[in-house]
C-alpha cells in the first residue's frame, strides 16, 4: 500500500476514530488512490443543501443528513467544493442516494458512480485528468465485487481481475504501459 493511501487512512480514522473501520484487504488490493478520494467524500464530507450553494450548514443526527435547524432529514442534490473540486451527489431522506460525481479543477469528471443508502453500490468509474479512463468496476454493499479494470494514463489496460466480498479472487492479470502481459496470479477467497 502505498504512503498516500496509508495517509488518507490516517486522516479517515483521525477524523471518524473508532466509529469508522475499514477492511484493510479491500484497501490493500485496490490500486486507485480515487477509490480512497472515493471514501472519503462519501464518509467525511456528507454536506447537503435544498439549493446547489457551496459549504452549508449541515447536521448529522443517528446517522441522518440534516439541514441546520431542520427537524425533517433532508432530501435533494448536494453541490459542494473541496479543495477546489466539485462534488455532487443526492440525498433522500437524510442519506446518500443516487448518482455520485466529482470534477477535476479542470472542470473533467473524476470519477462517476451510484450510491444506495450511504453505501458504494452499482458501476463506479474514476478518470485521469487527461480524460482516459483511470478504473473501472461494480460495488455491492460497498465493497468491490465483480470484474474491474485499471489502465495506465495512456489507456492502456493496466491490471484486470474480480472481486467477490471485496477480495480477490480469480486470475489477476497485470500489463505493461504497451499492453504487454507482465504476470498472472491466482487468488482463492481465503487470501
Amino acid at each position: 500500500m502505498n504512503h498516500h493511501i496509508r495517509n488518507l487512512i490516517k486522516f479517515i480514522f483521525a477524523f471518524w476514530g473508532a466509529n469508522f473501520i475499514l477492511e484493510m484487504h479491500v484497501l490493500k488490493c485496490l490500486h486507485s488512490n480515487i477509490f480512497v478520494y472515493c471514501l472519503i467524500f462519501i464518509f467525511v464530507f456528507p454536506s447537503c443543501t435544498d439549493t446547489r450553494r457551496d459549504n452549508p450548514d449541515i447536521v448529522i443526527k443517528n446517522g441522518l443528513i440534516y439541514q441546520q435547524g431542520d427537524s425533517v432529514s433532508f432530501s435533494g442534490l448536494v453541490t459542494d467544493s473541496l479543495q477546489g473540486k466539485k462534488v455532487e451527489y443526492h440525498v433522500l431522506n437524510g442519506k446518500k442516494n443516487g448518482d455520485f460525481r466529482l470534477f477535476f479543477k479542470n472542470g473533467k469528471v473524476e470519477m462517476v458512480g451510484h450510491i444506495k443508502n450511504n453505501l458504494n453500490h452499482g458501476k463506479w468509474i474514476y478518470y485521469y485528468e487527461n480524460g482516459n479512463i483511470e478504473s473501472e468496476g461494480s460495488f455491492q454493499n460497498d465493497l468491490p465485487s465483480g470484474a474491474w479494470k485499471w489502465y495506465h494514463a495512456n489507456g492502456v489496460l493496466k491490471e484486470e481481475g474480480n472481486f467477490k466480498e471485496g477480495k480477490r479472487t480469480g486470475e489477476w492479470i497485470s500489463y505493461d504501459n504497451k499492453g504487454t502481459k507482465l504476470k498472472s496470479k491466482i487468488f482463492q477467497l481465503s487470501e
